[in-house]
């Protein structure tokens, strides 16, 4: 599987971590399994680790991410930080995951240091 879900004891967030290709399918796949487990722990502070993620989907489906999450998960309360990927040509598709989130009203910002993500995203 090219993605991973936790609820790492101790840090206050759950976390997503994405392995190279990662298709349209999988990524939705992990939006039900992230919603679920966040409805779970009644934790909605993800941090998303995109760095290894090498691609695999399109930014239409990232759109629709964005709008399933609308559907799914009131903006109060949710927040996500973006690590971006290594992959130049990847970043475009996080910047346009984060502008479809924002308008949607989502909290959702990128960065490329986890440090100051788990910061901005626990504060």
């Amino acid at each position: 599987m090219p993605y991973t879900i936790k609820a790492p004891e101790g840090q206050g967030c759950l976390r997503l971590t994405y392995e190279g290709e990662v298709t349209s399918q999988e990524i939705l796949d992990c939006l039900t399994k992230t919603i679920a487990m966040a409805a779970k722990t009644g934790n909605f502070k993800i941090l998303a680790d995109c760095r290894r993620m090498t691609g695999g989907h399109s930014k239409m489906v990232l759109e629709f991410v964005a709008s399933v999450l609308a559907e799914k998960v009131p903006p109060a309360g949710f927040r996500e930080a973006v690590l971006l990927p290594d992959a130049e040509e990847r970043k475009d598709f996080a910047e346009h995951y984060e502008r479809s989130a924002r308008e949607l009203g989502y909290e959702v910002r990128l960065f490329l240091e986890e440090g100051e993500a788990l910061d901005w995203l626990l504060k």
